[in-house]
């Protein structure tokens, strides 16, 4: 199919004489317009009283692939322009490409909207964590219903705003449920009506009223010699350190974490270094960095910061690997303090499968720097520091990094025998009370 326009040339005389010159008997026309094409003549045409053709007065009648053609007066001249043959999108590509933008678009805006630039200029990700962070998600219901089903006695009360009987559990870990694509953290409240209807509420979001009833009601049906409650480190002067920079985070020298490399962040691919923080640090602009959180470095300079109840399980299981292949040959780089956990010892080892023996080999090694208390159900024992790095794994359930800062070892020098407790207890003198 050919497209047809018809042009006079009354202004350009030259060009006239030539084109008759070379139109008698059919000779090379198409050449000298071709060549005049190419050569600019098509400029001094178009700024000649000539019908100017252009793209947009044209391009929506003249087919894909096919050529255009102009006849001048008395001669058929044909200019043949070869269009490219394109395949028009469809309507799902499109949609698909849209979506994909837009999704793109979010992601860099959620970046950009956790991203805090530090005093040092250090720009610092504070990660939200979504379905893509997670080795296995969750549903709401079928979780509620596993605790309902293996929970002896759970807590059951009426609840402090509305007065609805309710059922609550608390969760046993941080868990990402896809049926309300929400992050459940470990010990967030998960609740169900009488009627059916399930819920959670994050530690941040339970009103004093609704965690006082919670504790009321299950210590009620689960009695225990053991308190479980928030507490303070027993006797110590510490003082969480403040800091204006990530830097350190990523230096041995300053003794705030452990360090470790990975070739591909499980994540994004990318290459980084990721800080695993040993003692509480504030660093401006970002929440409180308690041990366990951690710091990924990338090789652009930039940071995504984890706290210690919001690390992605799949980044953590990635470090808890690596961990424990080179748990024995990785030195600590633990700056000591009076209230710091102690390096480890000469016969301790790094991982234990009982409690008791972790107790008798921390009361060998550091005899005579116990804390002696006195209890009137368990009797004496001596309470110790936990060394940076312990890893607990008992038989068959996996390995658990020890918190210096919240568990202790006692030990029962009468039975040669200990176990590994939550540091609050010693605060409540209940439980025990310190020797003089």
């Amino acid at each position: 199919m050919r497209f047809e326009m018809r042009v006079m040339l009354p202004l350009l005389c030259c060009v006239s004489c030539v084109c008759s010159a070379h139109a008698q008997k059919g000779k090379d026309i198409s050449k000298f317009i071709k060549a005049a094409t190419s050569s600019g003549v098509e400029k001094t045409i178009v700024k000649s009283s000539l019908p100017r053709v252009s793209a947009a007065s044209t391009v929506s009648r003249i087919p894909l692939g096919k050529q255009l053609s102009i006849q001048f007066p008395g001669e058929l001249v044909q200019l043949e322009i070869p269009f490219e043959k394109t395949t028009l999108p469809s309507q799902k590509d499109m949609a698909n490409a849209l979506e994909k933008n837009i999704a793109a678009q979010e992601q860099a805006e959620k970046a950009l909207k956790n991203a805090v630039t530090l005093p040092s200029g250090e720009i610092a990700r504070v990660v939200e964590l979504e379905a893509k962070h997670f080795r296995k998600t969750n549903r709401l219901n079928a979780t509620v219903r596993y605790f309902m089903s293996s929970t002896p006695n759970p807590a059951v009360f009426a609840h402090p705003q509305t007065g609805e009987k309710i059922t609550v559990f608390q969760n046993d870990r941080l868990r990402y449920f896809s049926d309300v694509q929400k992050v459940c953290p470990a010990g967030s409240y998960l609740i169900r009506y009488a009627d059916g209807r399930v819920d959670f509420l994050a530690p941040k979001q339970a009103s004093k009223e609704f965690v006082d009833a919670y504790e009321k009601a299950y210590e009620r049906l689960n009695p225990s010699p053991f308190l479980d409650i928030s507490f303070a480190q027993v006797g110590s002067s510490y003082k969480v350190p403040e800091l204006n920079t990530l830097a350190p985070f990523f230096d041995p020298a300053a003794g705030l974490s452990r360090v470790y490399r990975l070739p591909a962040h499980p994540v994004t691919g990318q290459p980084a270094e990721v800080a695993v923080i040993t003692k509480s640090v504030q660093v401006t602009g970002l929440p409180l960095l308690n041990y366990g959180s951690m710091v990924v470095r990338f090789e652009d300079g930039t940071f995504d910061v984890h706290p210690a109840d919001m690390v992605p399980p799949v980044l953590r299981d990635r470090i808890n690997a690596i961990a424990s292949k080179s748990a024995i040959s990785v030195p600590l780089s633990v700056t000591l303090t009076e209230s710091a956990a102690p390096s480890l010892p000469a016969g301790v080892q790094r991982t234990y499968d009982g409690q008791a023996d972790l107790a008798r080999d921390l009361h060998r090694a550091l005899e005579g720097k116990g804390k002696p208390y006195s209890s009137m159900m368990l009797g004496d024992f001596l309470a110790y520091e936990i060394p940076e790095g312990i890893v607990y794994k008992p038989q068959g359930r996996d390995g658990v990094m020890l918190d210096p800062e919240t568990r202790v070892v006692i030990y029962f020098p009468k039975a040669d025998r200990g176990q590994i407790v939550d540091r609050h207890l010693l605060t409540d003198t209940r439980f025990a009370t310190p020797k003089k």
